[in-house]
Parts: C-alpha cells; sequence; structure tokens
C-alpha cells in the first residue's frame, strides 16, 4: 500500500454500543461491545474498502489497580469479489 502523509476520514451510518454491568455489582467490573457495519474509509491518493468493527473491552478496579481489556477486529472487503462476496 502506498504511504501518503493525508488523513483518512472513516464514516458509517450505523453503530450499536452496548454496556453492561454484572450483577450483583462488583465494585467496578463494567464489559461493553462497539459495533460498526459498512465503515466507509476515504482518502485523497488512493481506495480504501469497505469495513466491519466489532470491539469488545472490559474496565475492571481490583484493589489499587484499574485494569481496561480491549480486543477488536475489523474485517476489510476484499476489492477484488463482487459485491456481498467477501
Amino acid at each position: 500500500m502506498p504511504v501518503s502523509h493525508q488523513p483518512i476520514l472513516i464514516t458509517t451510518g450505523t453503530f450499536a454500543l452496548c454496556i453492561a454491568n454484572e450483577c450483583p455489582a462488583k465494585p467496578l467490573k463494567i464489559t461493553g461491545t462497539l459495533t460498526a457495519e459498512k465503515l466507509q474509509f476515504s482518502h485523497p491518493d488512493f481506495p480504501l474498502p469497505e469495513a466491519n468493527l466489532n470491539s469488545n473491552w472490559q474496565l475492571e478496579r481490583q484493589s489499587e489497580t484499574t485494569d481496561f481489556k480491549q480486543q477488536f477486529r475489523l474485517l476489510l472487503a476484499d476489492s477484488c469479489s463482487p459485491p456481498g462476496h467477501n
């Protein structure tokens, strides 16, 4: 992929955010998911594929520390495949 110093713009029409707390509630343990479908990436110098994003995270307080864990998955559409076959 070519290198460019131009910014990449990311847009989407649909996203969902879910935040949950375990029951019974612990002092601090919050989990959540963020999903975004059909992310459109645009760049002035070259075309970029459409993508879907799924992110899972957890924030937990234990004694004197607070841990933040995150895992995300970005699925890029294959620009060589016909639409709907990525």
